[in-house]
């Protein structure tokens, strides 16, 4: 389907450009009076100002979105100055059909930051709006939501935020869809350099040399170690999801781990291979798990960054922690299972970490009892290098639900979407 319509609210210094894509918005007549009064009540000023036809239903059912203008003044407060006012006026996008109207967007663009450059786009298509949101000041942002208007879900969300003066950026993406995102990390500070292929404000994965799974952070009560399926981070040895850091991509689903945070320092890993190779002269040369932790990848305390780097590895066929690098102190798995399935051996692990889950990544090795052969990571990882390591992404509460089913963990429920504007206000 084509976009039905793109608006955008620039804002430049105390001065606002207005644009608009033809088609023009419906004509506003077609809505009844008595549902704008009802929205409005209690409000002034307060008038409709466009109507968005956006689909319909399965059942032919129209879906259509309608603003609102309520002045200059930003909700719950008055500022005596216009230059801090909302501008062109503070906005309000509304679903009023089918069903109940429900408020989806609520934007007053006073700047978006000390620049005063920020910016509202908003798009229409087939049951769909998507916005994206930037401003800031020296430090810039974008953050960017499609939205699923009929049934009302949230579909996608990413951020990006960038310094003006120096190359690189910071980026997150997240399919609710899908339960699945990814990261990317180019900034530019004393603990790092930029890549060559690394561009100011790029804003693009494949412009970024750090790269990430993003690990979900749900806050849940589980008993034991469950094995997880779809409500998950993972990654596999086809090269496809995650990043083969040692060996050869196989092509092949398998090895395959499944990553999971259900508080600030509870991890459940589910790891599935044919077999695991134990009997090697160290753990190194057995086939076991790695985990990564560090101070969160924004921070420019070089020095300290590199000191609170922890490594440590749990060798898959007893469970037992080995500390491997930096003050690895005190790992502790809380429990374990295990069963065989489709021809492979699934081990899953419930792990409570050393500190709050910041910089994190988790890495499978596989062994011969000789030499590693093949390492698959949640990040792009690099021995000892702190700014390598992933993040978590956190679930806000209501946004989704994890249930067992079938034996294994999985994603029943994803994007509700108010739940999450309400974790943004």
């Amino acid at each position: 389907m084509g976009k039905a319509t793109a608006i955008s609210t620039a804002v430049i210094g105390a001065s606002a450009i207005w644009l608009a894509s033809a088609p023009a918005l419906a004509e506003t007549s077609k809505v009844p009076r008595v549902l704008v009064e009802r929205l409005c009540a209690g409000r002034k000023p307060c008038k409709l100002v466009g109507v968005e036809p956006v689909g319909k239903t399965s059942t032919g059912r129209p879906i259509t979105v309608i603003e609102l203008s309520l002045g200059k003044q930003p909700r719950g407060r008055t500022v005596s100055n216009p230059r801090f006012g909302c501008r062109p006026h503070r906005r309000e996008f509304w679903l009023i059909s089918p069903g109940i109207p429900q408020r989806l967007l609520d934007l007053c663009n006073d700047g978006y930051g000390a620049a005063g450059l920020g910016e509202d786009v908003i798009d229409f298509d087939d049951n769909k709006l998507t916005h994206e949101q930037s401003g800031g000041s020296a430090w810039r942002w974008s953050n960017s939501k499609s939205i699923q208007l009929w049934p009302l879900r949230m579909r996608t969300q990413s951020s990006c935020s960038f310094h003006t003066a120096a190359p690189g950026f910071a980026l997150k993406q997240w399919n609710w869809a899908r339960f699945r995102g990814q990261g990317a990390y180019a900034v530019t500070n004393r603990c790092r350099k930029p890549a060559p292929h690394e561009e100011q404000g790029a804003c693009e994965l494949d412009k970024a040399a750090g790269r990430f799974v993003l690990i979900p952070k749900i806050s849940m009560k589980v008993d034991g170690a469950p094995h997880l399926g779809s409500c998950a981070a993972t990654i596999d040895a086809s090269g496809k999801r995650g990043f083969v850091v040692l060996g050869k991509a196989t092509g092949r689903n398998a090895p395959w781990v499944k990553v999971l945070l259900i508080s600030d320092r509870e991890l459940l890993v589910t790891v599935a291979d044919r077999e695991f190779a134990t009997g090697g002269q160290s753990w190194v040369h057995d086939d076991h798990l790695e985990i990564w932790q560090g101070l969160p990848l924004g921070t420019d305390k070089c020095g300290v960054a590199k000191k609170e780097l922890r490594q440590w590895g749990l060798r898959i066929a007893d469970a037992r922690i080995f500390a491997a690098h930096g003050r690895a102190e005190a790992l502790t798995v809380l429990s374990r299972s295990r069963k065989r399935e489709n021809g492979l051996v699934i081990a899953s692990f419930r792990l409570r970490l050393e500190f709050k889950a910041e910089g994190l990544t988790v890495v499978y090795s596989k062994a011969n009892r000789r030499r590693q052969r093949l390492m698959i990571s949640t990040s792009r990882l690099k021995y000892r290098d702190p700014t390598s390591l992933g993040e978590a992404y956190t679930i806000p509460r209501g946004a989704a639900r994890c249930v067992m089913r079938n034996g294994v963990l999985d994603v029943i429920q994803s994007g509700n979407f108010h739940a999450i504007v309400q974790s943004e206000r």
